[in-house]
Formats: C-alpha cells, structure tokens, sequence
C-alpha cells in the first residue's frame, strides 16, 4: 500500500491578497508562519504513526519553507518535483479576477465558457494540469510497489527422533510494507491528486477544499483509494 500524506503550503502574501499564484514564486506572510510551527507539530506527530519514505516539494520557496521543520526533524532531503507545480496561469498570474475582468473581459468570458479545459494565454489549462499530476502520482505508486516487498523466511525443523536426523524446512512469505510519501504542493495540484486517485477525473477539481497548511491522507492499495483525511487544520 502507498500513503499519500498530501500538505498544502502556508499562507502567501498573494493568497491573503486573492491573487493568481503560479509560477510565480510567492512568500509566506506572518500568517503562514505561524500556521507552519503549529503544522510542523501536527507532521511530527504523524510522523510517529507513519514512516515517512520521502517528502516531495515543487520548485518554490513556499513548499520549501512550509516543509522545511518536518524535513529537518526526520533528517530527510527534499525530492522537487514540477509535476506538483500549480496550475501555469500564464500572463495572467498575479492578477486579481477583477483585475481579469477589466484587463483581459473575452479570456474571461471564454474561462467562464470553457471552464476546465481554458488555457490560460501563456499557461495551460486545469485539465493539462491535472495529467502531469497524474502522470507523476502513477509514476510514484508503481516505483513504490515495486519496492514495497520484501521477503521474511521462516525456518521450520522437524526432528526424526527415531533416526537423530534432522532437516529444516525454508518457507518464504511475502510481506508488504506501506510506503508513505509526503507531498507539500499547492491547492490546485492537491485538487488535482485527490480527485485523480478518488474519483479519476478533473471533473471533481472543484468539490474539495483544500486551506492553507491544510493535510489530506490518501491510501492506495491495488488501485483502491481510501480517503482517511481531508483538509485537516484540526491543529
């Protein structure tokens, strides 16, 4: 089995201010500070009921930061990935939805027309997000699986007390162990693996919410997806 512990990073200036966030490579604010030493003790107390195998990151400083105490409380690196990045807005990052609206008024009658599959002039569109996402969490799951077994040998000795002649019988049993990988991304790309693995279409992007310094936990096993957490701030 592989356990998807899914955080999303710590509160940016831009996202207190409503605006696109891609590409570009946003800071945590004083808010987001503050979530990240309360998520760090909510990540280390999971880390004591899972074994965390390796811990993903995008290219930004955000996930990097927000991940940065559980990385170095497990003495562990960072594994970036841009498969995880957030939805490429193009040249519409950093902007507002009004600022959109008075700037760019027939990309957004074609975002509100085509929905999923608008590409953002210069970007992409959810949908060419949520393949590259996708793509990796499969790449993830099958290098995981095939990890995941190894093999205990159990000696069983049976004694001919009759002729003093003993011999060992060798059985091997295959036994699993889950395989848990830490992603700290962004809303957008956690989205995109939730429904991926729960439902396998973009077409459910939009039903989860997914706050800042939130943690989701998703497990897989043999292709089935259970959700054993979502959008956890409880901390």
């Amino acid at each position: 089995m592989t356990r998807f512990i899914l955080v999303r990073h710590a509160q940016t200036v831009e996202n207190n201010s409503s605006r696109f966030s891609g590409r570009i490579d946003s800071k945590v604010d004083e808010v987001g500070t503050s979530q990240i030493e309360h998520l760090t003790e909510h990540l280390i107390e999971l880390s004591k009921l899972y074994d965390i195998d390796r811990i993903y990151i995008t290219p930004t400083s955000r996930t990097r930061t927000t991940i940065a105490g559980i990385a170095d409380y497990l003495g562990m690196e960072l594994i970036e990935s841009e498969a995880f990045l957030e939805i490429d807005f193009g040249k519409m990052d950093y902007m507002t939805f009004d600022e959109i609206v008075n700037l760019y008024p027939e990309e957004y009658e074609k975002l509100l027309k085509e929905g999923n599959f608008y590409k953002f002039p210069d970007g992409e569109s959810l949908v060419d997000s949520y393949n590259r996402v996708a793509e990796e969490i499969d790449s993830i799951i099958e290098e995981m699986e095939n990890k995941k077994s190894i093999q205990s040998y159990t000696e069983t000795s049976k004694i001919n007390s009759e002729s003093s002649k003993s011999y060992i019988e060798i059985s091997k049993e295959s036994m699993d162990k889950t395989k848990t990988v830490l992603i700290c991304a962004h809303g957008g790309s956690i989205r995109n693996i939730i429904s991926y693995l729960m439902s396998d279409t973009h077409e459910t992007h939009w039903n989860y919410r997914i706050d800042n310094a939130s943690t989701s936990i998703i497990e897989v096993k043999d292709g089935f997806s259970v959700m054993t957490m979502l959008n956890n701030k409880a901390y």
